[in-house]
């Protein structure tokens, strides 16, 4: 038997975590059922080691592919699975992917998000890993310049890659997905039944008018702090971080997404949401985009999913008070 290879490679906040970690968990079902799902190492749920060999090519990294193909070729089950989100970063730097020597079938499984949808998700990943990152029209403003949700660029390198019969792109819209779930949506694809399989224990993850409310305050103090207006004129942050420090009580967010870059936004994703819309058979990119018309920070509970509030709060506030400038300040 010659199983098909299966990469899936997110996006990034389409709960590619949750798919990786039930498949992990379920080696023994998964093989029953003709699935192979190669056992990460390093107490992860991904294969991030083989999507990092890809575009390192280092001895080790050469060896470990080598190893990798010799395995494919040996395997008695109807599909391999391997996940990590790095295949597709590995993907647009024009490197192959593992086992593709061996000439097993390739087979590339993508989920997106709507374009306003993942705009969001990005933004507060970055708050919640205390990465960099400015105000929500800064962070836009980086993204329309490099056109970091551009997914029709992605999907047609993906498609010279596997060929197009081989690309399933999958809408991350919860009423679009099998059973209104990722997990079970992915399970589909390999004709898994997931009633045989361990979940995750289902949590509620979606973070509260508080929570949102920091983490737009938070980007606005470290815009604040990085552009180092508070050197001229200090009372600008110690006005923001009394703001933050008072908890937010009946304050509404003090700034949201100007409508001259949300129509920025729209013009140029419109031909990739019809994109998106044609390959799915559905409108759902297109009119998504189209009502976002101005982005405001109420809406936000609504589209994000991500960390509970206590956390985010916690890990926002991280990212204020370990600022150098911050520091500089308080020492004074």
């Amino acid at each position: 038997m010659t199983p098909t290879l299966v990469f899936h490679v997110g996006d990034f906040k389409t709960g590619t975590s949750s798919i990786q970690a039930t498949l992990a968990r379920n080696p023994d079902p998964l093989l029953a059922a003709g699935v192979d799902y190669p056992q990460p190492s390093a107490n992860r749920v991904s294969h991030l080691d083989l999507a990092l060999a890809m575009r390192r090519r280092h001895r080790d990294d050469i060896s470990l592919l080598a190893q990798f193909s010799r395995n494919v070729s040996n395997c008695e089950v109807q599909h391999v699975v391997l996940s990590s989100e790095v295949f597709q970063e590995s993907l647009l730097g024009g490197h192959d992917l593992p086992g593709k020597e061996t000439g097993v079938r390739q087979q590339i499984v993508y989920y997106v998000r709507p374009h306003t949808d993942a705009f969001i998700a990005r933004y507060l990943q970055r708050l919640k890993l205390c990465k960099p990152v400015g105000t929500v029209d800064v962070f836009l403003d980086t993204a329309i310049r490099y056109k970091l949700f551009n997914f029709e660029h992605r999907i047609r390198i993906f498609e010279r890659q596997v060929g197009e019969a081989n690309v399933v792109v999958r809408p991350y819209v919860k009423s679009l997905l099998k059973s209104q779930d990722v997990v079970a949506d992915f399970c589909s694809l390999l004709s898994l039944d997931i009633k045989g399989l361990e979940l995750l224990p289902a949590e509620n993850v979606t973070p509260g008018p508080k929570a949102v409310k920091s983490m737009l305050l938070t980007s606005k103090i470290i815009d604040v702090l990085n552009s180092e207006q508070w050197r001229e004129n200090e009372s600008v942050l110690y006005k923001l971080l009394s703001k933050y420090v008072a908890a937010f009580k009946d304050d509404p967010p003090i700034y949201g997404l100007s409508e001259s870059l949300s129509n920025r936004m729209i013009e140029l994703y419109l031909s990739d949401a019809e994109f998106l819309d044609a390959k799915l058979g559905a409108s759902v990119f297109k009119s998504s985009l189209l009502s976002s018309s101005t982005l405001k920070p109420t809406i936000l509970d609504s589209l994000v999913s991500s960390m509970p509030t206590d956390e985010i709060i916690s890990a926002v506030s991280n990212t204020i008070f370990k600022h150098d400038g911050l520091i500089e300040l308080v020492k004074r």
